[in-house]
């Protein structure tokens, strides 16, 4: 698991390149509650949050992989 701080900003991929989210709760030890900058939560896998925004660039298209995955599902 990774070091994640509650409060703490981050980087994820995402279909337009990467967004900065703000981590609320960690739920479980696959799972988060973030925040983007409109204010709007969501859960997202602790796998894509990233303190780099490189890092975050950079795994974009094994982001949009895993998606298009986990819809065929």
């Amino acid at each position: 698991m990774k070091n994640l701080v509650v409060g703490k900003s981050y980087y994820t991929p995402n279909y337009g390149g990467v967004a900065n989210v703000e981590l609320v709760e960690i739920i479980d030890n696959q799972t988060a509650l973030v925040r983007n900058k409109k204010g709007v939560e969501f859960k997202k896998s602790i796998r894509w949050l990233f303190e780099n925004r490189d890092e975050a660039k950079h795994s974009g298209r094994k982001w949009e992989n895993a998606k298009r995955k986990s819809k065929k599902k």
